[in-house]
């Protein structure tokens, strides 16, 4: 999966231990459910056009924009719960 800095640009700070943040994004990312994990993989690492996976899905492109948007803020939130307890 690709950095989330980009969500958050004004708080971004090099970080020391990067290999943390990544092991962090791998377990948040193993907690979603399967279904989940497939969604943002098909919509990041697809060449299909995002108004057609939208309508493949059943959703439109507004609907789907707002999952996204709301499981990359959980993953997020997630690292940074995981980057701190360490």
């Amino acid at each position: 999966m690709r950095d989330w800095v980009y969500l958050n640009p004004d708080s971004y700070e090099p970080e020391n231990t990067p290999n943390l943040r990544r092991k962090c994004q791998e377990v948040c990312l193993k907690r979603l459910p399967e279904s989940e994990r497939q969604l943002l993989e098909t919509y990041y690492s697809t060449a299909i056009d995002r108004e057609t996976l939208a309508e493949e899905l059943g959703y439109v492109i507004a609907t789907l924009r707002t999952k996204i948007h709301r499981l990359k803020l959980r993953l997020t939130k997630c690292v940074e719960s995981c980057r701190q307890s360490v």
